[in-house]
């Protein structure tokens, strides 16, 4: 069981990479598919309360009843708690998640266009 929730979080973390670094990659069709995924990503924390479900998933996996409010943004939280002494408010990363996503969003949507005018077929 344990190679299974160590799945998850691979999986996890190669979303966050392809989140934070596919909208740079040009090629169109990654492009196209970072442009669809971002904002079902989105949708999908705003259905499950904030929550990733990977993050369910993994809680499931471990027995662990951990109220949502415990979940929320948890994967990105580990991270954040590696590089910083003190972790932000669910706030202030909630607000920082959106403005790189649509920033980063944007940037795939600048790439695509310019890669449609291009007629680039790759």
């Amino acid at each position: 069981m344990e190679w299974v929730i160590s799945s998850i979080k691979a999986i996890h973390f190669c979303i966050i990479l392809f989140t934070l670094m596919g909208w740079a990659i040009p090629h169109r069709r990654v492009l196209k598919i970072y442009l669809y995924f971002v904002p079902i990503m989105i949708i999908q924390w705003w259905i499950n309360s904030g929550t990733c479900v990977l993050t369910n998933i993994e809680y499931a996996l471990k027995g662990i009843e951990a109220p949502k409010s415990e979940q929320q943004g948890a994967f990105i939280k580990k991270i954040l708690g590696v590089i910083f002494d003190t972790i932000p408010s669910d706030q202030a990363i909630q607000i920082g998640l959106y403005i790189l996503l649509g920033i980063f969003w944007t940037g795939a949507w600048f790439h695509w266009k310019k890669a449609i005018k291009k007629k680039v077929t790759y």
